[in-house]
């Protein structure tokens, strides 16, 4: 679901996944999304796939399987990187981008954190994440 932030309408986008008994607080459907470049990406919690967007489309133009438990999804302007937390098994899943915000390659690469991640923001400077124990870890 698209909301424009000029007119507040909804656009659906179909092709993610579908739950008629919502009723597991956010382990179901989409719970992450963020922006790169003009196109979108997105966790799909229930497919458990990263999914990239076009929003002018209005389509998911590729889907990757992840490899964990995955919570959110963060793109990473300095590395040019799509950063999934899976916090159970205590890592980051990455996936390189190419500039039209297509992935690189297919296989990512799995970053372990032993305190496991509870979110995630970057910017320009260093990225932290925070984590269950000791606050936060720099990235």
């Amino acid at each position: 679901m698209l909301i424009d932030p000029e007119s507040l309408a909804f656009t659906s986008i179909g092709g993610f996944s579908v739950v008629r008994d919502y009723g597991r607080g956010h382990d179901e459907g989409v719970t992450s999304a963020d922006a790169v470049g003009n196109k979108l990406i997105a966790i799909d919690r229930t497919l458990r796939k990263l999914c990239f967007v076009d929003p002018e489309s209005k389509t998911i133009f590729r889907t990757l399987p992840l490899k964990g438990a995955l919570d959110y999804v963060r793109f990473v302007e300095a590395t040019g990187e799509a950063w999934v937390t899976e916090p159970k098994d205590h890592r980051l899943e990455i996936f390189p981008l190419l500039g039209d915000s297509t992935v690189e390659r297919a296989e990512s690469a799995l970053l372990a954190i032993p305190e496991g991640v509870r979110g995630l923001s970057s910017s320009t400077t260093p990225t932290t994440a925070p984590t269950p124990t000791s606050g936060r870890v720099r990235l």
